[in-house]
């Protein structure tokens, strides 16, 4: 495995201090736990209200019994409703935050996809602008949340609109062309990596992906390893898969407190889990489909990461071995 950064090492993670043990464990998900409070709940509030208002001021469900019956167990009593209703007004800015706190790290990784490229859960479209649009022939975005599919084409159509920005610095009035503008060629899918169906009608078949893209999505995504193996199956020989996740610690005590936070902190971040080992997942289900330099030793992480890390990051470019 090649450097894709000076930041990055595939060294152990430093030794963690008490304080920063500590600080990780309780302080960092508190504040996750605050952002939704803070951003999220009032939204929810007034939507549960807006909701409530619809039922009463229309006459053909106010007196319908069956409607209130709806409203009050699937929503107003419902925690998951209330969670959906605070993640739908909190996880925007709390994407931008880990966005902005990576971005020296995805930058230079991003970078390097080439070719047909496939994004499985692009979310929000946090990474868009890190593609290098001229080295993309086609960029498929694999995003099952219909809800995320406008601002994904905003965050398409920013990144389309910059390209075009930075050559109009030196030529007036300068716009983008095909080869540069990411919006053009790319498609969004409202399917999973196990939608075949879907995918082969896309053009997305075994070995016809150049690039595929995994920024923190294997933390949740259902049945990870058998979603990894089909997302291995799409890679061309040649191709790579780069990978940005956070995965569990290698440290046994903060492995101990990410497993005590995992229930709540899957049921706060909608089925995320701290303790998906994904980065040696890739790597023993690949097995002898990568080449040797794409794996030998350890996965490289973030050098500022220290052990008691609740979300420490497995980073690395896999390359798929070519034929002989």
């Amino acid at each position: 495995m090649s450097y894709i950064s000076p930041d990055l090492h595939p060294e152990p993670a430093r030794r963690a201090t008490v304080l920063q043990r500590v600080k990780s464990a309780t302080v960092e998900p508190s504040f996750f736990a605050l952002l939704i409070i803070i951003l999220g709940v009032p939204f929810a509030i007034l939507a549960q209200l807006r909701g409530l208002f619809g039922l009463l001021t229309t006459p053909a469900r106010v007196f319908n019994p069956i409607a209130w019956l709806h409203i009050v167990l699937f929503e107003l009593l419902n925690p998951t409703h209330w969670r959906d209703l605070a993640l739908q007004a909190a996880f925007p800015s709390i994407l931008k935050i880990s966005d902005s706190t990576w971005a020296y790290v995805k930058k230079p990784l991003l970078e390097q996809a080439d070719g047909i490229v496939l994004e499985v859960g692009p979310g929000d479209g946090q990474s868009i602008k890190y593609y290098d649009s001229k080295k993309i022939k086609h960029l498929y975005l694999l995003e099952p949340f219909e809800a995320l599919h406008a601002p994904l084409k905003a965050a398409l159509h920013a990144a389309s609109s910059g390209a075009g920005a930075e050559k109009g610095a030196s030529n007036k009035g300068h716009k983008a062309s095909p080869s540069e503008c990411l919006e053009s060629k790319a498609t969004i899918l409202s399917a999973g990596v196990q939608d075949l169906d879907i995918l082969a009608k896309n053009g997305i078949r075994e070995e016809s992906i150049d690039t595929v893209v995994l920024v923190q999505v294997l933390c949740s995504i259902p049945d990870p390893k058998e979603h990894i193996k089909v997302i291995l199956s799409y890679i061309k020989p040649g191709g790579k898969l780069i990978m940005f996740e956070h995965v569990r610690s290698a440290h046994p005590l903060t492995r101990a407190i990410q497993a005590a936070w995992t229930p709540l902190w899957r049921f706060m971040a909608k089925g995320c889990e701290m303790t998906r080992p994904s980065g040696a997942w890739v790597s023993e289900i690949g097995g002898a489909q990568w080449e040797r330099q794409s794996h030998e030793g350890p996965l490289l992480r973030p050098t500022v990461e220290h052990d008691g890390e609740l979300l420490p990051h497995d980073v690395a470019v896999f390359v798929k071995a070519k034929r002989q």
